[in-house]
């Protein structure tokens, strides 16, 4: 049997990582706007190692769903308080990775389109 203050603690722990959840939601809930794979993907993946550092890091192996809840629980909390008026930051954030993005690409952009329009190999056989 587990004592209450080592299961609180756990608990608080889980609660704690679940508000980074949140506000790993919150970074990528405008990239789901144009891309919704990836940034489902990416939280996945984040709610995954926050789930496997809590279930063998914290708890020892110890897998409750009861401790498993405060991550629920600490990210929708921090959606419902931070989340929304987090959101216009987050947007202008990934606004300024879009443009960057553009830049650094455009050489290759440009690059591609020439050599689509200018070879064989792109479907301009005989």
């Amino acid at each position: 049997m587990t004592e209450p203050a080592l299961a609180a603690e756990r608990f608080g722990i889980g609660c704690l990582l679940g508000l980074g959840l949140g506000l790993w939601y919150s970074i990528l809930r405008p990239l789901r706007r144009r891309r919704n794979g990836p940034a489902d993907a990416l939280f996945l993946l984040g709610a995954f190692c926050a789930w496997l550092y809590h279930g063998f890091r914290v708890c020892g192996g110890d897998l409750r769903l009861g401790y498993s809840g405060g991550l629920l629980l600490g990210a929708a909390v921090f959606d419902r308080m931070l989340g929304v008026p987090l959101e216009p930051v987050f947007a202008q954030f990934w606004s300024v990775i879009r443009k960057i993005l553009g830049i650094v690409l455009l050489p290759g952009r440009i690059f591609f389109r020439f050599s689509k329009k200018n070879s064989c190999i792109w479907g301009k056989m005989g």
